[in-house]
This record gives structure tokens, C-alpha cells and sequence, in this order.
């Protein structure tokens, strides 16, 4: 197992253990040799808006989906950051991306 690995590892287990200044430290040294892994993006994301840092949470995001457009959950996620924030435009087109990806999700949040 390398750094990297040791480091996503540990920072799955702060997060399920709820310590979430841990985990981002986890997290953030994972980033260091691998910049652009994207379940640990999306879990930074995670981290910056249940701490109300929703501007970090969408700096994450979109390099989660500038290496991967078709990420369903960095797109959804995305859009609730977006919707949190008001901006009602952007989060509808970060939603379009994901019904095109994914219909029957949006279709099970819609009915």
C-alpha cells in the first residue's frame, strides 16, 4: 500500500468516525501525490459543506468533473452546493448534466 492509500484510508475512517478536521488532513495529504483522485475530491467536497464552506466544497467539485464530466455524484453533488448558495442557474444546469447522465435518479428524487 502506498501514501496515498494509507492516507485515503485513514481519512475514510475519521470520516466515519465523524472527525471531519482529521479527515480533511487525510484527505489533503492524498492530494499531495495524487492531485486528482476523485473519491477524495468528492470527500473534501463532502467535508467543506457539512462545515458550511461551500466555496471549497465547489473549488473540489469542479476538479472532480474538469477530470470527469460524467461523474454523477460530483455533478449532483455540485448542485446542491449550487442550491445552497442561491444560485438557482447554475445548480438547474449542474442538475440537466446529471439527468442527461442518469434519468432514472432524477426520476426517483422527482416522483
Amino acid at each position: 500500500m502506498n501514501d496515498a492509500e494509507r492516507h485515503f484510508n485513514a481519512g475514510m475512517q475519521y470520516l466515519r468516525s465523524k472527525n471531519l478536521d482529521a479527515a480533511e488532513r487525510s484527505f489533503t495529504e492524498v492530494l499531495k501525490t495524487a492531485g486528482n483522485h476523485i473519491p477524495t475530491l468528492l470527500n473534501l467536497a463532502l467535508i467543506g459543506f457539512a462545515t458550511g464552506q461551500a466555496g471549497k466544497s465547489e473549488k473540489y467539485l469542479k476538479q472532480a468533473i474538469r477530470k470527469d464530466r460524467n461523474n454523477v455524484d460530483a455533478n449532483l453533488l455540485l448542485s446542491r452546493v449550487l442550491l445552497a448558495q442561491r444560485r438557482f442557474k447554475e445548480a438547474i444546469q449542474a442538475l440537466d448534466t446529471v439527468s442527461r447522465l442518469n434519468p432514472s435518479l432524477v426520476e426517483a428524487h422527482c416522483n
